[in-house]
């Protein structure tokens, strides 16, 4: 396993037929950093580098939800280049 991809450990394949092979949005609350990496399902692989957003101090509930939206909104952005790019190839 390289670098880019990595077994992300706790993951579970219970439950998620219907979802084999989606993509979903990993984030890992610490004391440093916050991270967020696109995990592949049924197994919890880990594409791609994480993004890293420091953790705030004081980390209270607010700044939290602040320092995880900025890793939804880089990841929803880099999902709409992906999406223009597809549509700009196939016309």
């Amino acid at each position: 396993m390289g670098n880019h991809e990595k077994i992300i450990r706790g993951c579970s394949a219970g439950g998620i037929g219907p979802y084999l092979g989606m993509m979903i949005l990993g984030i890992d609350i610490g004391g440093t950093g916050v991270k967020g990496g696109l995990v592949q399902l049924p197994h919890g692989v880990l594409k791609g580098d994480p993004v890293h957003v420091p953790t705030p101090h004081p980390a209270s509930p607010a700044a939290l939800t602040r320092a995880v939206k900025k890793l939804v909104v880089h990841f929803q952005l880099l999902l709409l280049l992906l999406v223009m790019l597809l549509l700009l190839t196939t016309v």
